[in-house]
């Protein structure tokens, strides 16, 4: 007998769209969602969205299966809960339209992230040597003997001398 006690029920889940040349899937989790319906949309500007009803699959958890490659098309959930609809991001996107205002659907086969050759962009990195920097613009230019012109301005950041 396996019980679920807090998130556990979360681990290994393939959270995210994941685009095949012969059909699309989309997982996500939307606590305490009454219903959840994707939208993919042909770009960032146009308004026009096909919607499509998602499937609640546990706690949560919602999924749908589409048939066909929807590589280059962005997407959102439209999350109704409590008589209210949310239009948001999928958090679990692997790429984002302009201004992150929709996720992208990728076939990542058809990147090189997959790569296992010479040319692999990118490559894992161990949890050791990941830095993360932090940098406040204003605290970073506005000091009167750093020289630069144009304080707190991100002009500023991209000054020479």
């Amino acid at each position: 007998m396996s019980i679920t006690i807090g998130y556990e029920h979360l681990l290994n889940q393939n959270f995210g769209a994941h685009c095949e040349t012969d059909k699309t899937q989309f997982l996500t989790y939307a606590i305490g969602a009454d219903s959840v319906t994707l939208a993919i949309y042909e770009d960032s500007y146009v308004p026009y969205r096909r919607t499509y009803p998602m499937k609640a699959e546990g706690p949560d958890i919602w999924s749908l299966t589409l048939e066909g490659s929807f590589h280059g098309k962005l997407y959102t959930y439209l999350v109704q809960r409590q008589g209210k609809t949310f239009e948001i991001v999928d958090p679990y996107a692997v790429s984002a339209g302009e201004n992150s205002t929709r996720g992208a659907i990728v076939d990542l086969s058809l990147t090189n992230l997959h790569n296992k050759g010479e040319n692999c962009v990118l490559k894992p990195l161990e949890m050791s040597e990941i830095v993360i920097y932090e940098l406040h613009l204003r605290d970073f230019t506005v000091d009167s003997d750093g020289g630069i012109t144009h304080k707190g301005k991100y002009l500023g950041l991209s000054e020479t001398g």
